[in-house]
């Protein structure tokens, strides 16, 4: 009997010593971690193994799908029939006022019908073949006039839904209802599309130009523009020294600020932080680069 327990013993502690046999897997770490989440001497999955099964997996990426060339090319069909649309109301608006015009030197002074029955028929028979239609507008107010007694306003003020026309009745002129979006579209897009393809390729080449003199003069005299000293200084100090001969315009302004420099100091602000209504130039003085206002860079 003491043989027999002294030979269980031996190969109980053989059996324990040993690992998995060749060609045996050793558990998973998943395995491994279920089973150690598993209550003893229970089946039953403990909570953390519950939680982990049910995590959901993380959220895929969103990436940017390709605009379809035929959404592309609707998108583009419907650009250029708005531009269309509003070019032809600035001719119509152009041909009727040199008309009031000219039927105001004779002593006469036009002024539209408040009733809208017959605001137009006096200046038809002085040059305007027809009534003349607002394409934004419905047809059935395409000519119609509305009524403003605002100085300086002007179309802004009317919707096109409304009236295709607007008369102001305190300054005595006439402009076209401009109060829809599909008008501002129209503008936005002419005004990107002259950019790209007349201002763009100037100003990037001013650009390039103006950013080398700036850099080899803060090479060769004194780092340009510190903070707040462009307000001051403005070109003077390129001009002074014989980096650049003459005052350089951005053509994308009015005349009295295309020269005018401002500073911004938000690190990654450009040429769109500014509107070209302010100033011409746009120099970033945490950055140290100059931008045009109003010019999108590509």
């Amino acid at each position: 009997m003491r043989l027999l327990i002294l030979a269980l013993l031996t190969v109980a502690a053989g059996m324990t010593a040993c690992g998995p046999r060749d060609g045996q897997a050793s558990p998973s770490p998943g395995a491994r971690h279920t089973s150690e989440s598993t209550a003893p001497g229970s089946d039953v999955p403990s909570l953390t193994a519950i939680e982990s099964a049910a995590a959901p997996d993380p959220a895929p990426e969103k990436t940017r799908q390709p605009i379809h060339p035929m959404a592309a090319a609707a998108a583009k069909a419907h650009l250029d029939g708005l531009i269309a649309k509003r070019k032809m109301l600035e001719s119509q608006l152009g041909t009727v006022r040199s008309i009031i015009a000219r039927h105001n030197r004779y002593g006469q002074s036009w002024l539209p019908d408040p009733d809208r029955t017959q605001s137009w028929e006096t200046l038809i028979g002085q040059g305007l073949d027809t009534a003349p239609i607002n394409p934004f507008s419905p047809s059935d107010v395409a000519s119609h006039i509305a009524f403003i007694d605002d100085p300086g306003a002007g179309g802004e003020l009317v919707s096109p839904k409304t009236a295709g026309w607007v008369w102001n009745e305190h300054d005595r002129t006439l402009d076209a209802a401009r109060d829809s979006a599909a008008l501002r579209v129209s503008e936005r897009e002419e005004r990107r599309r002259l950019i790209r393809t007349t201002y763009g390729p100037h100003l990037a080449s001013q650009l390039r130009t103006l950013r080398g003199q700036i850099a080899l003069y803060s090479l060769y005299e004194t780092p340009l523009w510190g903070p707040n000293e462009v307000a001051s200084q403005q070109w003077a100090p390129l001009i002074d020294a014989g980096y650049i001969f003459e005052t350089p315009v951005n053509p994308l302004c009015p005349r009295d600020v295309s020269r005018l420099i401002v500073e911004v100091t938000a690190r990654g602000a450009n040429g769109g932080s500014v509107s070209p209504n302010m100033a011409g130039w746009v120099w970033n003085s945490v950055d140290r680069k100059l931008f045009a206002a109003g010019y999108h860079e590509d």
